[in-house]
């Protein structure tokens, strides 16, 4: 039992110390967890979302770009 409670207390701290900005909607998510998982499952969680907010924020950041094609006919 004494194994467990100190990874949780460690799982505890890893979650506290994340961005609240960026973190705080999984963090709720990992801590509604009953029983709360394993800290490298936890880990990869995270690692996951912070992923999947790069490849967000690279979409944003590109330009968007457009063109249009004119066809005018040739007269006379």
């Amino acid at each position: 039992m004494l194994v467990r409670d100190s990874e949780e207390e460690k799982t505890h701290q890893f979650l506290m110390g994340l961005n609240d900005k960026k973190f705080a909607i999984i963090r709720g998510h990992i801590l509604a967890m009953k029983p709360l998982s394993k800290i490298d499952y936890i880990f990869n969680l995270v690692q996951q979302e912070e992923s999947h907010r790069l490849i967000m924020k690279e979409c944003e950041d590109k330009p968007q770009v457009a063109a249009f094609a004119v066809y005018t006919k040739p007269t006379g």
